[in-house]
């Protein structure tokens, strides 16, 4: 119902109750537009209706009338509430979240977040530097033919820098560069000095 001023002159009452200082009667406005209860007392409507709603005539803010429910018409929250997102949550489509206002609520995260929008775009959680990007920390001892060998990840187009030394000489270091090699590829050095072991540290960059 909503707040609307008198629009039409009262007939003769229909009908009504008078405790002697306070009357109610039925009324239909003259013109036969409104009717309902007038209060003769005050000289106004109190509950009408017209041929678009019913109408409760005067203030409904709690001091000069009272509603209790819901409003049939509101325009924000009485008590501003929140929503935040929580991270970690993976969404129930069988219980989604309802919000009717009485209290803040929380809206779970589900899904996968590419890499464009800041996310990893995996769904096992590992950051994406794990998947796109691998390290190399390893010693080797010289294969039978006398090469020192390290072999690039599985899988894709990978580019690498690696930094080697000898034990026997590890104030000598050399780095190794390659673009766009296949997965799987093996890479390394030869060297006439087999007895050492050599340290390879770096970096494995996958491309495709």
């Amino acid at each position: 119902m909503e707040r609307h001023q008198d629009a039409d002159r009262q007939l003769p009452e229909m009908g009504g109750v008078t405790n002697g200082t306070h009357s109610v009667s039925l009324q239909i406005g003259s013109g036969g537009t409104n009717r309902g209860l007038w209060d003769t007392t005050l000289n106004k409507w109190m509950l009408y209706a017209d041929a678009s709603a019913v109408h409760l005539n005067g203030d409904c803010s709690g001091s000069s009338g009272s509603c209790t429910g819901n409003a049939a018409t509101a325009t924000k929250l009485a008590t501003a509430r929140s929503l935040y997102v929580k991270l970690g949550t993976a969404y129930n489509s069988s219980s989604p979240v309802t919000f009717d206002g009485s209290a803040a609520k929380a809206l779970p995260l589900n899904g996968t977040l590419p890499v464009a929008n800041g996310g990893t775009g995996n769904t096992n959680g590992a950051a994406v530097c794990l998947t796109n990007i691998q390290s190399i920390a390893k010693s080797v001892s010289a294969n039978s033919s006398g090469r020192y060998e390290f072999t690039l990840p599985t899988g894709g187009t990978w580019a690498y820098i690696v930094a080697y030394y000898f034990s026997n000489n590890p104030g000598q270091v050399d780095v190794m560069v390659g673009a766009k090699i296949a997965g799987g590829t093996v890479r390394g050095v030869s060297s006439s000095n087999t007895s050492a072991t050599v340290r390879f540290d770096g970096l494995f960059f996958r491309m495709t």
